[in-house]
């Protein structure tokens, strides 16, 4: 009937003590024994091990993934960068240039605006002097009269008067 190999009349032996043999201690309706409970705590264990590990891994893949991101977005931002400089150092120099070549035209400008200036003035200088001179003659022909005032010698004072008196009739009258 039973068969047992260390003669337990309860039907275990090895199997009952603890591998799920028929037993008073490991049969069917009996309470687990404790090396079944350290399997399935341990099983446990290892379930919540491994999912922590598969969470911490999850975790680390997350961090490395916003890494490479940070790590494309400063090489992007680098190369810009790079471009800006360059295109920076271009617009300097270019600046530079406008700044030389406006130099050249304003000296060139001025030197013409001095030209214009000195030759007006020059003709300034000679239309005083014109004037000068216009004045000497006006007041030549006005000898007679001694006067300096805008009148010419067909309606000046002088002659006038000796136009009425007799003496002067000989025509001897001179503009200067």
């Amino acid at each position: 009937m039973f068969s047992s190999s260390s003669g337990n009349p309860a039907g275990g032996g090895d199997e009952a003590a603890g591998r799920g043999g028929i037993g008073v201690l490991g049969g069917i309706g009996g309470a687990p024994d404790g090396d079944e409970d350290l399997d399935v705590s341990s099983q446990g264990e290892d379930s919540s091990r491994i999912s922590m590990e598969i969470e911490n891994l999850r975790f680390q893949l997350a961090m490395k993934k916003k890494e490479l991101q940070y790590s494309q977005e400063n090489k992007k931002l680098r190369a810009e960068l790079a471009l800006r400089a360059k295109d920076m150092e271009h617009l300097i120099k270019e600046n530079e240039e406008l700044k030389a070549q406006n130099e050249v035209l304003q000296n060139k400008e001025n030197k013409k605006l001095r030209a214009d200036l000195a030759l007006k003035a020059k003709d300034m200088e000679n239309l005083i002097k014109e004037n000068e001179k216009l004045k000497a003659e006006n007041e030549l022909h006005f000898r007679s009269c001694n006067e300096h005032v805008f009148h010419d010698y067909r309606n000046c004072p002088k002659r006038r008067q000796a136009a009425s008196s007799p003496e002067e009739e000989d025509g001897e009258d001179s503009l200067y």
